[in-house]
């Protein structure tokens, strides 16, 4: 079952999603590497990392981060409504149980999108750490990044003390919502026969959010692209609102997956 899933989700759409994320940032090194030969104290891997970039305000961080759905949904989502054209599904179900045919079809597509965003953040970071120095962010030097007690941030203390933590903890909340983005694309394809649009639906998803936080919930970042970079990019930052934000969005992928396997037991 796994090989067979594997097979599946090794496709050209994964491998282009893959080299968007790794485009973007090679474009991103390239920068630090510029501003690495200034051998400024307040260039750290820390602070100029791709999820921070220094103040937030980096036309590649904020792009990243704002199609971070589509990058997730490009990785797989329409493995699904592939394999019931080419009837690739009957091969698998003829192997394997229903129901252990689409609760691994879920985990490993949300895997695939999970890992197509998180590497690029991962190989960015490592890539920080060989051109700049392993300096701990100090609070007066990094001033501009707008990040001290009461500035909004979800763990401010944190990333002074143990910056690398604060970095780790980053990337395991982008994992976890590029990996909600795709399944949550994998679950509409039950629905929606387009590919293209299964595709841009996370991001719809996205432009949404961001509509929201921008006339409705002004005082708290309800968006991914305002909570998930490091950086504060629109609102303030709150614990429950990300958590409330991914619980709903779960919750809505699970209903739908559900309720379309159900809606296609002629399979």
């Amino acid at each position: 079952m796994n090989n067979f899933l594997k097979l599946r989700l090794q496709t050209n759409q994964r491998l282009f999603a893959l080299l968007i994320g790794l485009a973007m940032v090679g474009a991103h090194l390239l920068k630090v590497y510029g501003l690495s030969v200034k051998q400024h104290v307040a260039f750290t891997p820390y602070t100029a990392w791709l999820s921070m970039d220094f103040s937030g305000t980096s036309a590649l961080m904020l792009l990243f981060y704002l199609l971070l759905p589509i990058i997730a949904s490009l990785s797989a989502s329409t493995v699904f409504l592939e394999d019931k054209r080419n009837h690739l599904i009957c091969y698998g179900l003829l192997n394997f149980s229903r129901k252990k045919y689409f609760s691994m079809l879920f985990l490993k597509t949300f895997l695939t999108g999970a890992v197509v965003v998180a590497l690029p953040l991962i190989i960015d970071l490592i890539g920080c750490f060989l051109l700049l120095p392993n300096l701990k962010p100090d609070p007066l030097i990094n001033v501009n990044l707008g990040i001290y007690e009461g500035s909004g941030d979800l763990f401010p203390h944190l990333f002074y003390a143990h910056p690398l933590i604060y970095a780790l903890v980053n990337i395991a909340i982008s994992f976890v919502f590029a990996g909600l983005f795709v399944t949550f694309a994998l679950a509409s394809s039950f629905y929606i026969k387009n590919k293209m649009v299964i595709l841009l639906l996370p991001f719809c998803l996205q432009l949404l959010s961001i509509a929201i936080n921008s006339f409705v919930l002004k005082n708290v970042a309800f968006s991914p692209f305002g909570f998930l970079p490091e950086a504060i990019t629109t609102y303030d930052k709150s614990f429950l609102a990300m958590l409330l934000y991914g619980l709903i969005l779960f919750l809505i992928t699970l209903f739908l997956y559900v309720r379309g396997v159900k809606k296609n037991e002629a399979f």
